[in-house]
């Protein structure tokens, strides 16, 4: 156990650390990185996969924030290709235990050549690179008034990170070499701090804050953020709840996303374009049904039989004899000579055939046998002599010229017979 007087002599060291830190802190911009136990890149603080918040509530070293802070200098280089650059160990440059040792690739050569230049001496880094998460640790340490920081920039305000800074304490051994080599002293108002001012620098103002922006919203498709390099408080609060240890995947630059397996297709001859037809509907297959109620046509000329006028078309009407009636013999009867006039004329009419001046017979009717015509005597129709025929025997049921059955047989039939009966007499 400690005596009292120990004790005392302890916190008054305490009380004497302390204000140095506060006087530093208001005679410069910013308070160096504090110091925690830990090799290079010092020691993660904060239990797996907890959050930035975490890390606020948990540590008071930068380094809890490691895995996190690797993923966005990587999409730094992804957005500005070659801009950061690791700085390696080598003899005489010691890095303090929380260093994040990441420069400007030209601010990273123009350190290593100071260093070169006085092998004799070691130059000690007490801070360097920091990123916006860093950053996001020391402002918030700063505002809770824990972890010794009495002064810290807003995350994406300070200088530390460009990639163009770097602390030490050993200012008055370095500083002649370090200007000699294109780094510029911040003066007395902050005597540790250093900016590379030299050839070759590319103007990174907010790219840090980009580089989470797009870090962010490659991780978190459903919850986009602004990608504008502005820090605000919808970055502030993806930050916090952003995974100390770094997202899981690692880190995709923009542009170079994996694309989506694609089935191949194999290759399809190319058919030449054949018309369109338009669709044409099927009628189904109607069995031809006879209609027996059709008659033939006999307005129609028969082709089979030439040199038949047409009966439909012409003014004379031709009368050709029933041939189908059976058992029809020649004609051998002798008919009277005596003279009649020539110009016998044979006209239509309703009442049947009739002869124009034709002279009265004073003989008797002719008769004849069976299937004989009988020729009566004339009658006398609209003035003129009229003859009615008659058959006996077999077609004595049909009577010529007056309406009996049969008629257009039978009449064809008495012209035939008067016609041979004027030959006779003529």
């Amino acid at each position: 156990m400690r005596s009292p007087t120990i004790v005392t002599t302890h916190i008054r060291v305490q009380n004497v650390a302390a204000a140095v830190i506060a006087l530093v802190a208001l005679s410069a911009c910013e308070p160096p990185e504090p110091v925690n136990e830990g090799g290079r890149f010092g020691v993660a603080f904060g239990a797996a996969g907890s959050t930035v918040e975490n890390a606020v509530a948990t540590s008071c070293s930068t380094t809890s924030v490691k895995g996190l802070s690797e993923q966005i200098v990587d999409m730094m280089n992804c957005l500005n290709p070659g801009s950061m650059a690791e700085v390696p160990e080598v003899s005489g440059l010691d890095f303090g235990a929380a260093v994040f040792p990441f420069m400007q690739s030209p601010a990273k050569e123009a350190l290593l050549d100071a260093v070169a230049a006085k092998p004799a001496s070691v130059l000690g880094i007490n801070s360097m690179f920091r990123t916006v998460a860093q950053q996001y640790l020391l402002y918030r340490w700063y505002q809770a008034g824990t972890c010794g920081i009495g002064l810290a920039a807003k995350p994406g305000n300070s200088n530390h990170e460009s990639g163009l800074a770097f602390d030490t304490s050993d200012t008055d051994v370095w500083k002649t070499t370090l200007q000699a080599n294109g780094f510029k002293w911040l003066g007395a108002s902050d005597p540790v701090h250093f900016d590379y001012v030299g050839a070759g620098i590319v103007d990174l103002d907010g790219q840090g804050v980009l580089a989470f922006q797009t870090l962010w919203n490659q991780k978190n498709p459903n919850d986009l953020i602004d990608e504008d390099g502005l820090y605000g408080p919808q970055t502030g609060a993806r930050m916090a709840a952003s995974p100390a240890a770094g997202f899981a995947g690692g880190v995709v630059c923009p542009g170079s996303e994996p694309v989506p397996d694609v089935v191949e297709v194999p290759d399809v001859p190319v058919v030449p374009d054949v018309p369109v037809v338009p669709d044409v509907p099927v009628v189904p297959d109607v069995p031809v049904v006879p209609d027996g109620s059709a008659k033939p046509d006999t307005a129609a000329a028969d082709a089979s039989k030439p040199d038949v006028p047409d009966t439909a078309m012409s003014d004379t009407t031709v009368f050709v004899p029933d041939v189908t009636e059976p058992n029809v013999e020649p004609d051998t009867t002798v008919w009277p000579t005596e003279d009649v006039t020539s110009d016998d004329v044979w006209t239509d009419d309703l009442a049947g055939p009739v002869a124009d001046d034709v002279t009265s017979e004073a003989t008797s009717d002719i008769t004849e046998e069976s299937d004989v015509w009988t020729l009566p005597g004339a009658d006398v129709v609209g003035g003129l002599p009229t003859y009615g025929i008659a058959t006996t025997g077999r077609d004595a049921v049909c009577v010529a010229g007056r309406g009996g059955t049969n008629g257009s047989a039978m009449v064809l039939m008495v012209l035939a017979l008067i016609g041979l009966f004027r030959r006779r007499r003529a």
